[in-house]
């Protein structure tokens, strides 16, 4: 915005209520400032890449665009916090966010375990170092679950909803670093024991007990999943000509507030005049962005 000369100093010494907020891949300031960004290369910088994939893998991109949301959430959270502020206490705030800072906070104990220790960790599949059995177990039926068995009272529950006594009297299996420790024998007596039982069968033992389980589902799968069904997760999006598309709604489900199921989708710049008019001379507006608008306003029903 600085191109533009539309700088938080401008605006705070207009409004000192202002809150401004800035998301950048790196930050405003330092060697990496000036460097472009997009979410798959933050992810590199970051380290995400450098701990998800298969065990033994290279490094591996997250399927969703973890950065660029991290980034919003985390610049929401922080606009958010200077409104409050400024609420109470009449001054605005700048706020700096950083897509690579926000990643860093999404790694919490696996970056802070390196930190400790100065080890590097690797991939490793859909396991996790601190417990065990986590990750996707195959069934009878060939279908996988997807375990996360953590705590010794979940582990507990496991084997007896099971019908294995003999993994709590294994002193291998006897707390969770040590199963952590000898995963690899836990994972095989897991998959034993689930090849002989089919995925439903699995998935009712397990929800019996409240132990953590999940389907690995591919995108048909979450459309039809009874729980996004239920809670109405994919809303209509229709464009003024007609256009109309399914997409994921607004996860908020906020009392007192009926959920809206029907959206208007608009093009770039449809409603630039009504916004621009709460804060300027409407005549100025037109006059200034009528010769831009001109084809936008054209196509805009009337109300």
């Amino acid at each position: 915005m600085e191109k533009f000369g539309v700088t938080y100093e401008l605006l705070q010494s207009i409004n000192p209520k202002i809150v401004y907020t800035r998301i950048s891949g790196y930050g405003q300031e330092g060697p990496f400032a000036s460097h472009a960004a997009y979410d798959a290369t933050v992810q590199a910088e970051s380290g995400v890449m450098s701990i998800t994939g298969p065990e033994g893998g290279g490094p591996t991109k997250c399927g969703g665009s973890i950065a660029d949301y991290c980034g919003g959430l985390m610049a929401c959270i922080g606009t958010l916090t200077g409104i409050l502020d400024a609420q109470r206490n009449g001054h605005g705030r700048c706020i700096d966010v950083s897509m690579m800072d926000s990643l860093l906070l999404l790694q919490e104990n696996m970056l802070s375990s390196y930190l400790l220790t100065k080890k590097t960790p690797k991939p490793n599949g859909n396991r996790y170092p601190a417990a065990s059995p986590i990750g996707d177990y195959i069934c009878k039926d060939g279908i996988p679950i997807m375990l996360n068995i953590a705590t010794d009272a979940q582990f507990k529950a496991f084997a007896e909803v099971l019908d294995q006594p003999q993994w709590l009297e294994d002193p291998d299996f006897a707390s969770m670093s040590l199963r952590a420790d000898n995963f690899r024998k836990v994972e095989s007596e897991v998959l034993r024991v689930f090849s002989t039982m089919t995925s439903t069968e699995v998935a009712e033992r397990l929800q019996s007990r409240k132990l953590v389980y999940g389907s690995i589902n591919n995108y048909e799968g979450v459309v039809n999943h009874p729980q996004v069904k239920f809670r109405k997760t994919f809303v209509q999006a229709t464009y003024p000509d007609g256009t109309s598309f399914s997409v994921p709604g607004n996860p908020l489900l906020i009392s007192g507030m009926e959920r809206e199921m029907d959206y208007e989708a608009v093009p770039l710049g449809y409603n630039t005049i009504e916004v621009f008019s709460e804060v300027a001379d409407l005549e100025v507006v037109h006059k200034v962005m009528d010769p831009v608008l001109t084809d936008i306003t054209e196509k805009k029903p009337q109300k």
